[in-house]
């Protein structure tokens, strides 16, 4: 009896034991349930099996495969090879039963220049994470960057994002800046904020704030500001330097490039030559007088072909002055002194015509003479040799005598 009494009270401690085994047969109290956890996912539908009151269906999206829990209402939208962006709700087993399907056209583009501080790649079953110029961005299930990406890169970055805000692709360049100084009246400003872009308008021209970009607070709607800008690779303010601010328009008079019409023949006398070395005067003093070619060219030779292309008066003859470079020293060396021109006249031409042909016409004349020289040395050979019979015969007849 008391050895059946130990048994027993082993067999319960044995049971006891095994029911406090995680996952034992005869385990006691409830099975941890895991929480319900929605996915946001994109991607096209490569297997859809629609579920039944009784039996799971299965559906395979963006290269995932999941279970639908039997019983679960499907969208028609749900279909193979459509591209959609769902919702899914997982239970505590990890079988959808929900699913929202949102427009998967509904895409953003943000572009944003900076430094990458944080990089987490996405893969098909995880999220991934970007930050750039301070600002955070979630990568969708299986979306891609360039390799260009990477943590301390200053880059310029064109983000697609979808439905969720999610990142879905993006491209990058490299992060090239410009400067820019403008100065005029702030007619338009809206301030930046961390996400979204400002702008600014000032001496009408109106300009992009790069989101994160701050500007200082004189800068204000009815100023008068002299500014040097510093523009991104989207042509963008990425950077404001207040150079001056005022009430009027007198802060702009340092930075105004362009000459006025009046201020343009003031300065010809003051870099043309020609006033001061011509001797016959009393034609050009006036600096607007610059139509009138004779008084600037009428010095001597050597000083009147470079006052003539550099007097900015002459500008306005463009055939003598721009578009070929001798006429204006032709001209005046018509206009000036004849006997000084770089062209010879007609006679010192016709003279030395008259040497080249002369030179070139000896050897055709001495071997004329030559020729003429052989014929009379030839004529006087043969007469020679018709003479000598006659005297021979005119000394035998006297010898007959």
């Amino acid at each position: 009896m008391a050895t059946r009494l130990r048994i027993l009270v082993v067999a319960v401690l044995l049971a006891t034991l095994v029911a406090a085994i995680p996952g034992g047969r005869g385990m006691v109290g409830p099975e941890p349930v895991r929480a319900a956890t929605t996915i946001e996912v994109c991607g096209t539908v490569t297997l859809y099996v629609a579920p039944s009151a009784l039996l799971a269906g299965a559906l395979t999206i963006n290269g995932v495969a999941y279970v639908i829990a039997a019983g679960t209402t499907v969208p028609s939208a749900v279909e193979v090879d459509a591209y959609l962006c769902l919702r899914l709700t997982l239970d505590a087993s990890g079988s959808i039963n929900d699913i929202v399907v949102l427009d998967a056209d509904a895409t953003t583009t943000v572009q944003i220049c900076g430094e990458v501080t944080a990089y987490g790649k996405a893969t098909l079953t995880s999220l991934g994470n970007l930050t750039i110029a301070g600002r955070k961005f979630v990568l969708a299930l299986g979306a891609e960057l360039p390799a260009a990406v990477k943590l301390g890169a200053d880059l310029c970055a064109t983000l697609e994002l979808n439905v969720f805000g999610q990142v879905k692709d993006g491209t990058v360049t490299a992060n090239v800046t410009s400067s820019l100084e403008v100065c005029g009246q702030v007619t338009g400003f809206v301030a930046a904020t961390a996400t979204s872009d400002g702008q600014l308008t000032i001496g009408g021209s109106r300009r992009v704030i790069a989101a994160g970009t701050t500007v200082h607070s004189s800068v204000a709607v009815g100023v008068f500001a002299s500014l040097r800008l510093e523009l991104d690779v989207f042509a963008r303010i990425s950077k404001v330097t207040v150079l001056l601010v005022g009430a009027d328009l007198a802060v702009c008079q340092t930075a105004v490039a362009h000459p006025s019409p009046g201020t343009s023949p003031g300065a010809s006398p003051a870099t043309s030559p020609a006033p001061s070395v011509s001797p016959a005067p009393s034609a050009s003093p006036e600096p607007g007088s610059s139509t009138s070619p004779a008084p600037t060219t009428s010095p001597d030779p050597s000083g009147s072909a470079p006052g003539a292309g550099d007097d900015p008066g002459a500008s306005e003859e463009p055939a003598a002055g721009s578009d070929v470079c001798p006429a204006p020293d032709a001209a005046a060396g018509s206009a000036g002194s004849a006997g000084s021109a770089p062209n010879l006249p007609d006679t010192s031409t016709a003279d030395r015509a008259a040497q080249v042909i002369g030179t070139a016409a000896i050897p055709f004349v001495a071997l004329a003479l030559a020729l003429l020289a052989w014929h009379f040395i030839s004529r006087n050979l043969r007469g020679r040799r018709q003479l000598e019979p006659l005297a021979v015969g005119s000394d035998m007849t006297e010898g007959l005598d």
